[in-house]
């Protein structure tokens, strides 16, 4: 096991949370109870997921060991989680399956003996000779480690020191890197959802969607059919051309995906 000692910067209360980690779901994501400061109380089973890697699916090769490193790592131990917001969330700090985003720091007591570390772009070995406390970043220890990936969807400050640890892990073949040519997961997640599009005979390229007659595509639910959809979907959410197409509670999906981009315009 190699740790990653990390120094975050000091916080408001309303800026770092304080969570106990109750259930760890994955590599990436986890329940846990969080102190509000202001009220004085625990606010219960609230569930996260870090921000800036993305662990194999528990389908995957490696997903149960990835989930089972992390939970070894922070299962019934207290986080100082650091919420964090994109601009793909609108900055809300939150993902679409209403996880919050966040960085995880964990400060425990580092005791006498033999220690394997990951400091300024490189792993070494020491002697701890006095036993003390020690904050490590969970995010890059899962990394450096072997169990996850840095996300590649988006920029953000630490990248570089991210990518570096990623290398590392990826030249010693730890973790997942022992397979030549592991899957991303996110290009397993699409790879299934092809696979769920075909096999319920639905199109899988916008090509093969039929219009209606206003010139809108029924079925898609991305922004760019939302932010340019159907006035009728819109005003009535009664577009005959999609209704008779599509299933009613897709329907009602786009219409509110309509209604919620019309809202933020």
């Amino acid at each position: 096991m190699i740790i990653v000692p990390d120094d975050p910067v000091a916080a408001a209360p309303d800026e770092a949370l304080k969570a106990s980690v109750v259930k760890v779901f994955d590599g990436d994501g986890f329940l846990a109870n969080v102190w509000n400061p202001f009220r004085n109380a625990w606010v219960k089973r609230v569930p996260f997921r870090f921000a800036f890697i993305d662990a194999p699916e528990i389908e995957q090769p490696f997903g149960s060991e990835s989930r089972d490193y992390l939970n070894n790592l922070i299962s019934g131990k207290t986080l100082r989680l650091g919420p964090v917001g994109k601009k793909s969330t609108g900055f809300v700090p939150m993902d679409p399956y209403k996880r919050l985003l966040c960085m995880g720091f964990l400060t425990e007591q580092m005791e006498v003996g033999r220690v394997h570390y990951y400091l300024n772009g490189g792993c070494g070995e020491g002697s701890v000779r006095k036993a003390r406390p020690v904050t490590r970043n969970i995010e890059l220890e899962m990394i450096v480690n072997g169990w996850a990936w840095v996300v590649e969807q988006w920029a953000f400050d630490r990248e570089d020191e991210y990518f570096e640890a990623q290398n590392d892990a990826q030249r010693n073949r730890r973790g997942l890197w022992a397979m030549d040519n592991p899957e991303p997961p996110w290009n397993f997640k699409r790879r299934q959802k092809r696979r769920s599009r075909k096999s319920e005979g639905r199109p899988t390229d916008l090509a093969s969607i039929p219009r209606c007659p206003a010139g809108s595509q029924w079925g898609i639910r991305s922004a760019r059919l939302t932010a340019s959809g159907c006035n009728r979907l819109r005003q009535a959410a009664m577009c005959r051309f999609a209704q008779a197409r599509s299933p009613s509670n897709e329907l009602q999906q786009i219409a509110t995906l309509c209604q919620d981009v019309k809202a933020s315009l």
